[in-house]
């Protein structure tokens, strides 16, 4: 690959509207043909699988795993995580200062940690609540009539 092939690519998978058009400008191609130069390119088997590749890594990068969404929650429910709150000081003026969630935030990240973990979910009865209303109903004695 060249080095215009190589901004190209660059540019492609760092725009956000991924114009292709706008890449091949960018990297120095004929403002006239730039569409067409675009077309081409992304049809050359050498420019695609560099730019799958690039794509590939480039999503790696910037897409939160399961992990640090979970890690993410928890510190939150727990108060560990730190945000900047806007705080009047008169006049229209906000001053910011550092402070830990809210209750609220707290309890929406426990409640979606409970769902991630499915610690809510209704057919899983260890205490028989709704055994009657499943048709299953638990004796608590059975007598031994011999």
């Amino acid at each position: 690959m060249n080095r215009k092939q190589e901004i190209f690519i660059k540019t492609l998978v760092e725009d956000v509207r991924h114009n292709a058009t706008a890449a091949a400008i960018t990297a120095g191609y004929s403002k006239r043909s730039a569409a067409v130069t675009a077309c081409r390119l992304l049809k050359n088997p050498e420019v695609k699988a560099a730019y799958d590749a690039a794509m590939d890594e480039f999503h790696r990068q910037n897409t939160a795993a399961a992990e640090e969404v979970i890690e993410f929650l928890t510190r939150t429910m727990r108060g560990e995580e730190v945000d900047n709150i806007p705080l009047g000081v008169g006049k229209g003026y906000e001053e910011l200062t550092v402070g830990a969630p809210s209750a609220k935030d707290r309890l929406k990240a426990a409640e979606l940690l409970g769902r991630y973990y499915n610690i809510f979910d209704k057919n899983d009865n260890t205490d028989n609540t709704d055994a009657a209303e499943s048709g299953v109903v638990v004796l608590a004695e059975v007598a031994d009539d011999e």
